[in-house]
């Protein structure tokens, strides 16, 4: 892992930061994810974006409406 990696990583490790960097960009600052909602995980995960979706497509996906 890089050390830019284990930056980001270190950052998105807060849960405010977290919540508040996806509802700010995946919903539109709609206050979908809450800060105490979310756990830790000791692991690292990547994610592979492969297409463009839409919000309601996210959201039909998530189950969130």
């Amino acid at each position: 892992m890089g050390k830019a990696n284990t930056a980001v990583n270190t950052w998105l490790s807060d849960n405010k930061r977290f919540a508040d960097l996806f509802n700010g960009t995946v919903f539109g600052g709609k206050q979908v994810i809450l800060p105490e909602d979310l756990e830790g995980l000791d692991r690292e995960t990547d994610i592979i974006v492969t297409g463009k979706a839409t919000l309601p497509e996210i959201c039909s996906a998530t189950g969130i409406s």
